[in-house]
C-alpha cells in the first residue's frame, strides 16, 4: 500500500526532483502515520511529501483529482 508508493516515489524523486507526492486519507493508526513519516525521512525525500485529511479529498474529489499528474489509490480491502 502505501509504504510501496512511498518507496516508489523516493526512486522517481531522485530523477525528477521537482515532484510532490501529496497523502490522502487516514492511516490506519497514528504509528502507522508516523511509520510513513519516518520512511520519508529516512529515504530522504520527507520535505516532497505532504499528508492530507481523509475529508479533504473525499470533499472535492474532482479538484484534488485535476491538479496532480499522477492520481494513485492504495486502499485494500480484506
Amino acid at each position: 500500500g502505501t509504504d510501496v508508493l512511498i518507496k516508489a516515489f523516493a526512486r522517481i524523486s531522485s530523477k525528477y526532483p521537482e515532484y510532490r507526492l501529496s497523502l490522502y486519507g487516514e492511516a490506519s493508526s497514528e504509528n502507522e502515520s508516523k511509520r510513513y513519516k519516518k520512511m520519508a525521512e529516512e529515504l530522504n525525500i520527507g520535505d516532497k511529501v505532504k499528508s492530507n485529511s481523509r475529508k479533504s479529498c473525499c470533499s472535492d474529489k474532482p479538484f484534488v483529482e485535476s491538479r496532480h499528474d499522477f492520481f494513485v489509490r492504495t486502499n485494500f480491502y480484506k
